[in-house]
Formats: C-alpha cells, sequence, structure tokens
C-alpha cells in the first residue's frame, strides 16, 4: 500500500510568455518583439505535490488556485485536490526573447497574494503517513495549521522559501524534519533533522554529506528542489532523492516515474 501524504501548500501558476527579437523602435531605446506562444505549468507546492503523485505516493494536495486550474491538476493520477480558495490566484509571468540561437529571460511579473487568509482544512491529519508543508508565503498556510499537523500521529516536513520574504522557519521549528537551503538554514539554529540542499554539491541531514552527482547537458533546474523534496518524501532516501533531482534536470525523470 502507497504511503498517504498529505501536502499543503501555495500554488504558483508559471506562465512563460516566448517573444522573438526583432529589432529596436526608432522612437525610443526599447526592444521591439514579435509574439512566438506561451505555456502554462502548476509551480510552488503544487510542483512537490505533482511529482510526489509521480513517484507513486497517495497525496492529498490543500491548496488554493481559481477552479479552472484545479480541476486541471486534480486529473493528476494518485492525487486529490482541496482546493481551499478559488478566488486568489498566484502568478509569475516570464518573458523570453529569442536572439540567435539564445534565449533570455527579460522580465519577470509577480502577483501573488500577501495577506493569511487562516482557513479551516476539515481533514483528519491522523489518517496520513506524511504531512508535508511547501510553504511560499502566500497565504494559506496558517499557524493553526501548523500546530494541528504538529499534535497529529503524522511524521512532518517543513520547507518554506526565504527568498524576499523574512524568514519565518520559528513556525516549523516543531516539525519533525525541516528541508532548506544553505541560505535559509542561516535564519534558525536547528540542525538535527534538518536536509540543507547544496545545489550540485548534495545536501546535508545530521552532520552526514550526501554527495552531489555529475549532471551531464542540463536541460532545466526551475523546479529541481521541488522535485527533490518529493523525492525524499516518496523514497526516504538522500542519495536517491540526489539521483531524482539530477535526473529531473537532465530532462530523464521518466525512469524515476512509477
Amino acid at each position: 500500500m502507497s504511503k498517504k501524504v498529505l501536502i499543503i501548500g501555495d500554488t504558483i501558476i508559471d506562465k512563460d510568455v516566448y517573444l522573438q527579437a526583432i529589432g529596436l523602435s526608432l522612437e525610443s531605446p526599447t526592444m521591439k518583439t514579435s509574439y512566438c506562444g506561451e505555456s502554462v505549468s502548476y509551480g510552488g507546492a503544487a510542483n512537490v505535490a505533482k511529482y510526489a503523485s509521480y513517484f507513486g505516493l497517495d497525496i492529498t494536495f490543500v491548496s488554493c488556485m481559481p477552479s479552472g486550474n484545479a480541476s486541471i491538476f486534480s486529473t493528476q493520477n494518485n492525487l486529490t485536490m482541496v482546493n481551499l480558495d478559488d478566488k486568489i490566484e498566484n502568478t509569475k509571468i516570464r518573458y523570453y526573447i529569442d536572439h540567435g540561437n539564445e534565449k533570455y529571460k527579460y522580465l519577470q511579473v509577480n502577483n501573488t497574494n500577501k495577506k493569511i487568509c487562516d482557513y479551516d482544512v476539515d481533514l483528519d491529519m491522523d489518517s496520513y503517513d506524511i504531512i508535508a508543508f511547501s510553504d511560499y508565503r502566500s497565504g494559506v498556510i496558517s499557524e493553526k495549521i501548523i500546530s494541528e499537523s504538529i499534535a497529529s500521529t503524522a511524521t512532518t516536513f517543513g520547507a518554506s522559501q526565504v527568498s524576499s520574504h523574512q524568514s519565518n522557519f520559528n513556525m516549523y521549528q516543531d516539525m519533525d524534519y525541516l528541508i532548506c537551503n544553505e541560505h535559509e538554514s542561516t535564519y534558525f539554529s536547528r540542525r538535527e533533522n534538518v536536509i540543507i540542499t547544496k545545489g550540485s554539491n548534495g545536501c546535508t541531514l545530521n552532520n552526514k554529506d550526501y554527495q552531489g552527482l555529475v549532471v551531464k547537458d542540463p536541460k532545466n533546474i526551475i523546479g529541481a528542489g521541488d522535485c527533490f523534496y518529493a523525492a525524499y518524501l516518496a523514497y526516504e532516501d538522500l542519495d536517491i532523492a540526489n539521483d531524482v533531482a539530477r535526473a529531473y534536470i537532465e530532462g530523464n525523470l521518466s525512469r524515476h516515474v512509477k
């Protein structure tokens, strides 16, 4: 029987717009482009939930997103979507410009919710093997939800993106495990059961190093951390999680999908 995992966190809807450089405006030093196309994908906590379902876990995903996006996302295998608020849409729109054989990210526009919404999650927390948080600081996760999870019988994991935000790792200090990168780890003193990711240098847990793996011909690094997180939830083995992250970056993730 696959592990039952509850993933709670903020969905970021990533929209990539692709443009072709065609010159400069005659009136001002403004680049002119032509439209080539666009794509939409699910980032943030939705990335963790998606990949965890790929690795064979029985996922319940609690988040917020427009109902149309939720209905599409919930078609993932092994995944049940609990949409707390269909009025909230967190988006990142990235504009890429092709010039010759190169592609450059020209502009990124972020539009995310800034307030904590204090939702009630009407689920039996004790029915899950694992409860994992993926906090992108867009309002889904409250101290109440965290405390209810800690009080459950599930093994709890906390991951919070500091980025341009102040650290809120104090909210997660009583989780069984914390997952963070080296920069985020400087915001708290706890070191027991803290998985610190180090990019190409692998990761550490309880003073043990798990070596990174050589990546050949990298295709994409965006979302590799989310994929690593999902892999550890599935396999509870950091060497395997490192290998999964390498496969993701190389575009060979299918060899790990169940």
